[in-house]
């Protein structure tokens, strides 16, 4: 097998991680968009009856607190599950330096997407959906710092595995 030894996938799992969660954090944001914009024309509609566009006023007003509560829980699981693959794969301390170069990299990276994540939900026609988000929002606005605790965390395990 060709990738048989192949060492230090935790940076780019980690990379993979970053862009995940910053499109996750835009397809959330659109769905919600999208699923208030089809709740405002069904509910304006004559064909459906008063207990169904109550039911789904009710429905899309809890929308944005689970997608909220969605975003974080996905974060954090996708961050449990990069510490415990870094935890699987073996690696050389001579890797450190390497992998601390691509963490310097992957938190630049964090604060490219922090920046999009703000003009994306400071635009006019998202900035009302975005801020149903608090949590997300939050999360948008400290990422670079996320990504910070991220690679710290990714690389403790990585090369402090041996000393357990």
């Amino acid at each position: 097998m060709v990738f048989k030894n192949k060492r230090g996938n935790a940076i780019f799992d980690s990379i993979t991680f970053m862009i995940l969660i910053f499109v996750f954090v835009i397809i959330t944001t659109v769905a919600l968009f999208i699923s208030q914009d089809i709740t405002t024309s069904l509910v304006a509609e004559d064909d459906i009856s008063q207990i169904a566009k109550d039911n789904l006023q009710e429905s899309n007003n809890r929308y944005p607190s689970y997608f909220d509560s969605l975003i974080v829980f996905v974060i954090f699981a996708l961050w449990v599950a990069l510490i415990v693959s870094s935890f699987m794969i073996n690696t050389h301390p001579i890797f450190f330096i390497a992998t601390f170069i691509v963490a310097i990299f992957v938190v630049f990276l964090g604060l490219i997407f922090a920046n999009t994540l703000e003009e994306i939900t400071t635009d006019p026609d998202f900035s009302t959906y975005a801020e149903q988000l608090p949590m997300t929002a939050w999360l948008s606005i400290q990422y670079p710092y996320v990504a910070l605790a991220m690679m710290f965390s990714v690389i403790l395990v990585l090369f402090g595995k041996e000393l357990l």
